[in-house]
């Protein structure tokens, strides 16, 4: 295996409470470590951040405060040989709104130009979360919208690589812009729960029925989408709905005739047992995002048959309705049908586990793609 150069990754924050992006950086830093054999430290972008809270203070630090130029001195000091320090490759965690309230972090875009004007040969490869928010003209993110667009363009051009966890995500990025097509790459998320280390097969499973995420996405499954959770549960004979996940609102005892059992925030290993019994999952996700969605990413790991709230009529990531997930609708279905899809769903997942993730960043962060 090349020897990987030590990275550096940038994030929003990197606290202790939940926090999607900060727990993919880690779990993907553990990967570095574990499979490219890199030293991995991180930079948290949010001045007010008690690394103590949980973090170990050796392997993270923080801005003192969120400006370009402490941006670029800063890596200019610990990322750039002319710091004194080691070299280090840059891996950027990017969500506009994770580095700006209105989501147009100008500071971070420009700190980063300013340190690859003074050093061409460091090396950026940025992980775009995100691109720009959109809205009806209600909403700020509306007017914002064409700023965010015009920060996402001007980060890829700075950046050596850049990844997405959608297709649609690099083509936009990549709109009449060959040059940067090849510098562009697609990797869906992998799963915030980790991975099983083996299956249990689908027809020994209990008759379960997993919703996780957020809270507000579970009230959506239990309320806008309460019928087609319903539905579901009808064509896979579940007689138990496990709710996983902190919830600020209360989770209702029961949906139809089928009792949901609240169990909370689970730690990583707590969440896999669970789901490593279950048969089923729901999420309330459109189809064409289901790259981003870890929470799909965690059924599809683990076996079980994804069920997705909504088809936009959109393909991405190579996943396909009735193939490797299901959209309720009419029509009778057997548990062989439904053993098929938890498979493929499966056999999906496999192609961009956390280990085979890890490699590939590793190969961008060396440069070996160039």
């Amino acid at each position: 295996m090349a020897s990987s150069p030590p990275v550096l990754q940038i994030v929003p924050r990197l606290g202790s409470q939940l926090d999607g992006v900060a727990d993919y950086a880690r779990a993907l830093g553990a990967a570095l470590r574990l499979w490219a054999d890199a030293n991995v430290c991180f930079l948290s972008g949010d001045p007010s951040e008690d690394l103590n809270d949980g973090i170990c203070a050796s392997l993270a630090g923080r801005l003192q405060q969120r400006s370009s130029d402490e941006l670029a001195s800063t890596l200019r000091k610990i990322a750039s040989p002319q710091g004194g320090g080691e070299t280090k490759a840059v891996l950027l965690h990017y969500v506009n709104y994770g580095y700006a309230t209105r989501g147009c972090p100008f500071w971070l875009i420009d700190g980063l130009e300013d340190w690859k004007r003074h050093d061409p040969h460091a090396r950026l490869v940025t992980m775009f979360h995100e691109l720009y928010a959109s809205g009806p003209p209600w909403r700020s993110s509306f007017w914002l919208s064409p700023l965010q667009r015009r920060l996402a363009r001007r980060l890829c051009n700075v950046s050596d690589e850049v990844v997405t966890n959608r297709e649609q995500s690099r083509d936009w990025l990549c709109r009449g812009r060959d040059d940067i097509r090849r510098r562009v790459s697609v990797m869906p998320v992998f799963s915030n729960f980790g991975e099983p280390e083996q299956l249990i097969a689908w027809g020994t499973r209990s008759a379960q029925m997993v919703v996780a995420g957020r809270t507000g996405s579970a009230n959506r499954a239990y309320g806008r989408c309460r019928d087609q959770l319903v539905e579901a549960c009808r064509a896979l004979d579940i007689d138990e709905i496990i709710d996983i996940g902190a919830r600020s609102d209360p989770v209702p005892p029961r949906i139809g005739n089928i009792r949901v059992s609240a169990l909370g925030h689970l730690t990583p290993a707590q969440a896999r047992a669970v789901l490593a019994g279950a048969r089923a999952g729901f999420v309330d996700y459109p189809s064409d995002y289901l790259g981003k969605s870890t929470v799909f990413a965690a059924y599809a790991a683990h076996g079980l048959a994804p069920v997705v709230s909504w088809h936009r009529g959109v393909e991405e990531a190579g996943l396909k309705d009735g193939v490797n997930y299901w959209v309720p609708s009419p029509g009778d279905r057997t548990p062989r049908d439904f053993e098929a899809i938890a498979t493929r769903a499966t056999t999906w997942y496999a192609g961009h586990r956390l280990d085979f993730q890890a490699r590939e960043f590793a190969k961008l962060l060396r440069g070996d793609s160039a």
